[in-house]
């Protein structure tokens, strides 16, 4: 990844969003990446702004290979050209900026395990909600808050989201929320910093809410 960075920063120019580096590879259809990327780092306080260096948008193998949109690593964040509106380019750039705060203020977030225990109180009742409905839930660990890939394509393929969506309301902010913790935590911040939803987040995940507002 490292080698292949480098060899693409001398191909392409770059551009300065506020201190970050933009790369663009393959530029968007009928996007302005630049100003979607300006607009969201506005929506984000600017201390929590400051852990991404480097913003990456085009074809990447790593996304294509995981059927992702976006995402982050290690001050880095790498987007998807094929971008269906500037709504979802924003949502999926201030949901990486996410896991870049959950990756600098881990102690805090998750130190306590209170964040955890909401998560698998929630992932739970999950499990109670799908088994009546037929779905092989014991194939699965829904007590296991890190993120695995067999778990994640099967609410994404087999529930899929838009029943999931339906199920959950009043569980989770959003269907990605049951994937993983860390996808817990980064929903929410979706939801405090684009969605602009805090009461509706705070009924839904209090413990996640103050989790969020502790860091500012």
């Amino acid at each position: 990844m490292k080698n292949y960075i480098k060899k693409q920063q001398t191909k392409l120019k770059r551009k300065r969003v506020g201190n970050i580096d933009v790369f663009i590879k393959d530029a968007p259809e009928g996007i302005d990446s630049l100003s979607i990327i300006a607009k969201a780092i506005k929506k984000i306080p600017t201390h929590l702004a400051s852990y991404i260096d480097t913003i990456y948008v085009g074809k990447f193998d790593h996304l294509l290979k995981r059927d992702l949109d976006a995402s982050y690593s290690n001050g880095m964040i790498f987007l998807t050209n094929d971008q269906k509106s500037e709504a979802d380019m924003m949502d999926d750039i201030i949901h990486e900026f996410a896991h870049s705060v959950e990756e600098m203020h881990s102690d805090e977030i998750y130190g306590d395990l209170s964040l955890q225990r909401e998560f698998l109180q929630k992932r739970k009742k999950l499990y109670q909600l799908l088994k009546p409905e037929g779905f092989e839930v014991d194939n699965y660990s829904f007590d296991n808050p890190k993120y695995d890939y067999d778990f994640d394509a099967f609410l994404y393929k087999e529930v899929t989201y838009s029943f999931l969506r339906s199920l959950t309301t009043g569980l989770f902010y959003s269907p990605y929320a049951a994937t993983s913790l860390s996808e817990y935590f980064a929903n929410g911040f979706e939801a405090v910093f684009y969605g602009r939803e805090s009461n509706k987040l705070k009924q839904i995940s209090p413990i996640l809410l103050e989790k969020i507002n502790n860091l500012l």
